[in-house]
């Protein structure tokens, strides 16, 4: 009895066949979790490269006086901004603030979020030639793979893109 219980136990330690399928089932959970991740990670690095990209053009359009030039400043610069979007990432999501300054030394950005992490409303100063002007545009990127929530410690990452510049000199609208 004690032999055919040793001779069982050696040919069971043999068969190797469904080992495959168990180391599989052991790490593909974890394979597919930093895969997931390693994706949505570039996604949202590929939504923040778009939204800096938009935010560049509007403000060179901002800069060069092209928009001050038009009937409806905000209107043409909301426009210009959700156009160089692609329509890859919703105008909806996003939020623009444009702000004047006196010097570059004088700029005091406040934040584009509140407390809760909610975005604020979108506000456009007029800008006059040799003006300093501030143009950032946020957005919240909101996690789908749940350990990467748990990695950057919340559920959001908030997206923001600055564009620091002096306008150029350009006739103001109306002259």
């Amino acid at each position: 009895m004690f032999r055919l219980l040793a001779n069982l136990g050696i040919r069971i330690r043999r068969n190797e066949a469904g080992s495959l399928s168990v180391e599989f089932a052991l790490l593909a959970p974890a394979f597919l979790i930093l895969l997931f991740g390693i994706i949505e990670s570039g996604l949202m690095l590929f939504n923040s490269i778009i939204m800096e990209g938009a935010a560049q053009e509007a403000a060179r359009q901002v800069r060069t006086g092209v928009v001050q030039s038009s009937g409806d400043p905000e209107t043409t610069f909301k426009t210009l901004l959700c156009d160089n979007l692609f329509s890859i990432v919703s105008c909806a999501s996003l939020t623009y603030v444009v702000e004047t300054y006196p010097s570059f030394t004088s700029s005091n950005m406040t934040s584009m979020f509140d407390a809760n992490g909610n975005i604020r409303a979108a506000s456009y100063a007029d800008t006059e030639p040799g003006d300093v002007v501030v143009v950032r545009v946020a957005m919240n990127w909101t996690f789908i793979t749940p350990l990467i929530s748990y990695a950057y410690g919340t559920d959001r990452m908030q997206l923001i893109s600055t564009v620091v510049f002096r306008n150029e000199p350009f006739n103001p609208a109306g002259i």
